[in-house]
């Protein structure tokens, strides 16, 4: 399951959790390209702390690239920030779209905290996000 939280107007957390599909990443892309409130964001940060299982395949994430090409023209200068959980698990897939997002415009870092990746951003972390573990 793919959520869309506005922690404030220029931060945007994307949740990813419990199973995440190929298919329900790429129409999520979709939607919120088409949020207005899109066009200012400055930071997006990827949430993966709560997932279980992806059915993301390579070639989602080159879809997901595709899609993202059009929607960065929007807003170029967004710093995107991905959590991990410090494990093995579905790491290789952020890997892999962190490395194909060098055509994009976005600054894109992978982080295994929330505290490294508000300090990357250099804003201040919302209290109400999970405790770091």
């Amino acid at each position: 399951m793919i959520t869309y939280h506005w922690e404030t107007e220029k931060l945007l957390r994307i949740c990813y959790s419990d199973i995440v599909s190929g298919d329900e990443l790429i129409q999520s892309a979709l939607e919120i390209a088409g949020d207005a409130r899109f066009d200012y964001a400055q930071y997006v940060l990827g949430d993966w702390s709560k997932y279980t299982k992806t059915e993301i395949s390579q070639e989602d994430v080159r879809t997901l690239i595709a899609i993202m090409k059009s929607v960065t023209q929007i807003c170029p200068n967004v710093k995107n920030a991905t959590v991990i959980r410090p494990d093995e698990t579905g790491n290789a897939l952020v890997a892999f779209y962190k490395m194909l997002g060098d055509v994009l415009p976005w600054q894109i870092e992978i982080y295994h905290t929330f505290d490294d990746a508000f300090a990357w951003f250099g804003i201040e972390r919302p209290a109400h996000l999970p405790a770091e573990r």
